[in-house]
């Protein structure tokens, strides 16, 4: 697949957005210098958060066989990216047995599927090209999520992204968001209470998304950033205007149009200035970030955080593996008690 570069040794993919393309996401992020040792798009590296004890940790679960992961790479790259998102929602009664179960897990799969299903059609995807075992450890984390198993998802979370570094794998993983998912997302939000949503926000941790830092690092003008060179500028571009679109629009169409016809308009002028002049527009006062400021100022912070949380809601109703993990958790959740009934059945809690 086409790659281009941006920064040294960092891929970077224009068409990736947030959500299962979290590690392309953190590489690009780092080349603009916006990534720290916290976690990006779910990513679960956290190094500041206490890390909360696991009863599963501590003793040895139910025997369990896994169901076998897909063939395709591309493809066991979105089973996992499901996977994540809904272990930091607590999505299953089994991830959160202190909360009160609202059926979350059920609530997702129902509008996955109704009125009309969310799942982005199949498309021709590159072959994903990875090593072994870059493979391998896909494999174990996505079993590490189906049994809800913590220490081993913080274990080979950590390796993931150092294999990620070392071996700059290529995949073609990213999913667009359906206009179903994009009707359905406020329903399911309504399954998610704060004592689930507000620690799926904070797992962010420092790389939370800030569209106004964002602009401002990406054309050079922030302290420690640099201007991008001719080679480099059309991915960032690409990969700005579209960060900053749903970031400030929210999951309308037509804001997200009004706002990337913005950005386009600010960032190819911004292309033109040199070092200097953007040293200058970004300090205090600085023009340029009083422009930036008119462009996201439309969205204040509560809007930031909601159109966060409702895109990557989309992004999960719109994941094409979304109803083969159902599957998978739902046979590890009748193993351990937390199903009932045949079919479909119902997600039951203990308590």
């Amino acid at each position: 697949m086409g790659e281009n570069t941006v920064g040294q040794n960092t891929i970077v993919q224009p068409n990736r957005r947030q959500g299962s393309v979290f590690l392309e996401r953190r590489r690009l992020l780092g080349a603009l210098g916006l990534a720290g040792l916290g976690v990006v798009s779910g990513s679960l590296i956290e190094e500041t958060a206490p890390r909360a004890a696991a009863t599963q940790d501590k003793k040895p679960g139910p025997k369990f066989d896994v169901s076998p992961p897909p063939d395709d790479v591309n493809d066991l790259s979105m089973e996992v990216a499901a996977l994540r998102t809904m272990y930091l929602l607590k999505a299953s009664p089994d991830q959160a047995p202190d909360l009160p179960d609202r059926n979350q897990f059920n609530g997702i799969f129902y509008l996955a599927k109704f009125p009309k299903p969310t799942a982005e059609p199949p498309r021709d995807r590159n072959e994903a090209k990875v090593s072994k075992n870059y493979r391998k450890v896909l494999n174990d984390l996505r079993a590490a999520f189906i049994m809800n198993h913590e220490a081993r998802i913080r274990e080979l979370s950590d390796q993931l992204e150092e294999i990620t570094k070392d071996e700059k794998p290529e995949l073609d993983d990213a999913i667009e968001v359906t206009e179903p998912a994009r009707k359905n997302t406020h329903q399911l939000l309504l399954y998610f209470d704060a004592n689930r949503t507000v620690p799926y926000l904070a797992a962010y941790g420092k790389e939370f998304p800030d569209p106004f830092m964002l602009i401002l690092t990406s054309i050079g003008s922030a302290a420690k950033s640099t201007k991008p060179s001719a080679e480099e500028w059309p991915a960032v571009r690409d990969f700005v205007i579209k960060e900053v679109s749903w970031q400030v629009g929210g999951l309308n169409p037509k804001k997200q149009q009004q706002i990337g016809a913005q950005v386009t308009e600010f960032l190819d002028m911004a292309s033109k200035l040199s070092e200097t002049e953007l040293k200058k527009g970004g300090l205090p006062g600085g023009k340029l970030k009083g422009q930036i400021g008119k462009i996201v100022n439309v969205a204040d912070c509560a809007d930031i955080i909601r159109n966060v949380l409702q895109q990557d809601l989309a992004e999960l109703l719109s994941n094409p593996r979304l109803l083969a993990v159902r599957q998978a958790r739902k046979d590890y959740l009748g193993v351990i008690g937390h199903w009932a009934g045949k079919g479909d059945g119902q997600v039951w809690s203990p308590r």
